[in-house]
């Protein structure tokens, strides 16, 4: 799929300009890439740089932030802390107001019968690499105690 995404936009260009013209073609895969591939660069620069998290992975290389209010547009990739802290997890946004369609469309795949696995965090007793943050991920407001 990696190699051969620009053909799928290709059949869907095609199939969305014989509906609708070329207005359809243009929002259905121009501006839908564009705001993926944006929302994407979003995640990757803003995130990876010290900001609001509620995990600091011990030993990790990389720490990673929350971005609050790109939920939506993110699909749930928005909440890269989350996902540093429970990488084996397909659930992101973990914490009440954290939007995660992305969560929301493997559940009704599930129901579906499309997916069979949904792995979500690891109990609180297998987290002896976490610790909580108080909120900034500059390791000022950092608790001395694992979760776990």
């Amino acid at each position: 799929m990696e190699a051969t995404w620009p053909l799928h936009q290709l059949a869907l260009g095609a199939l969305l300009y014989a509906i609708g013209g070329i207005s359809w073609a243009v929002w259905g895969v121009a501006v839908r890439v564009a705001v993926s591939v944006t929302s994407h660069w979003v995640v990757t620069y803003f995130a990876h740089n010290p900001g609001p998290g509620r995990w600091l992975v011990r030993d990790a290389a990389v720490q990673a932030a929350n971005l609050e209010g790109w939920g939506f547009l993110t699909h749930g990739e928005c909440w890269p802390n989350n996902h540093h802290a429970y990488p084996e997890s397909a659930r992101m946004g973990l914490d009440p107001g954290q939007l995660d369609p992305g969560w929301w469309v493997l559940m009704q795949m599930k129901r579906c019968g499309l997916v069979s696995r949904t792995n979500t965090p690891r109990a609180t007793e297998r987290c002896e690499d976490l610790v909580v943050s108080g909120g900034g991920m500059d390791g000022l407001e950092v608790a001395d105690e694992p979760v776990g």
